[in-house]
């Protein structure tokens, strides 16, 4: 058990982030985690790639329409697949049950 949870400390340590391009245990302890080499690292140019990631987030999230439905409102369903002359669109729906967490539950067809 001492070694399942030490090989899976050290594949942790060892992965690195998407977010900063180092591995975590390379920025904790200053040294590469396979080899013994110092690592030097560039935080400001961390800390500015994150505020900018940041920055898209709320630009991209400002464009959403909060929205909180209620039972009986309708939804439209939205098709990927459709021809030319199509409607891009199925529904509507009536919502069966709204959930805490913003989901919601929608009657598709009569039998259900």
């Amino acid at each position: 058990m001492d070694t399942s949870l030490a090989n899976s400390l050290r594949s942790v340590q060892t992965n690195v982030s998407e977010a900063t391009g180092f591995a975590p245990g390379a920025i904790a302890f200053r040294r590469d985690m396979l080899h013994n080499v110092p690592v030097t690292f560039d935080f400001d140019s961390i800390n500015n790639c994150r505020q900018l990631q940041e920055r898209c987030i709320q630009r991209i999230n400002s464009k959403r329409i909060s929205y909180d439905y209620k039972l009986g409102d309708q939804v439209m369903k939205k098709k990927f697949e459709y021809t030319k002359l199509d409607p891009q669109w199925n529904g509507p729906f009536p919502i069966t049950q709204v959930h805490v967490n913003g989901n919601i539950t929608v009657r598709l067809s009569s039998s259900q």
